[in-house]
């Protein structure tokens, strides 16, 4: 009975902290990504968090947050390149069934979880986005290199 009684506090303790980060992640606009690197991006903002369009149409009044924001498009833009070039290693770029690995994927993004980035952002829109940059670069590493024959 006391290891269930300890288990359910336990379990509302985690509960109570999880939605207070939640509302935490709700409540603030600056825990997002914005894909300014994209060709296009006036006509994709539309698509994308409001937030992103408010720190679009600033960029040049705040060009640190924006830079900030577009560093970490070029980032993410980095990673995934090598994730394509990986999964596309043996296939033919024409094809029309994209080649997944699962595995490899759930590895990567398993370890390396983006919530604790919010926890660990020092509070900022720019904390925040250092530590996705941070790991976007650590994910990269996990991908295997492609060696062109």
């Amino acid at each position: 009975m006391s290891s269930l009684r300890s288990f359910k506090n336990n379990f509302y303790i985690f509960l109570y902290l999880w939605l207070l980060l939640a509302k935490k992640c709700v409540t603030d606009p600056y825990y997002t990504t914005c894909d300014f690197d994209l060709e296009g991006i006036e006509e994709l903002l539309q698509y994308l968090p409001a937030i992103c369009g408010e720190i679009f149409s600033k960029r040049h009044v705040d060009g640190q947050l924006y830079e900030s924001y577009m560093d970490e498009s070029k980032t993410f833009a980095q990673f995934h390149r090598k994730l394509d070039d990986y999964e596309l290693r043996n296939k033919s770029q024409s094809q029309t069934v994209y080649s997944f690995e699962k595995e490899l994927r759930n590895d990567i993004y398993g370890k390396h979880d983006m919530i604790d980035c919010v926890q660990y952002g020092e509070g900022t829109a720019t904390g925040f986005l250092n530590c996705v940059k941070g790991k976007h670069i650590e994910m990269e590493h996990l991908i295997p290199a492609v060696i062109n024959k």
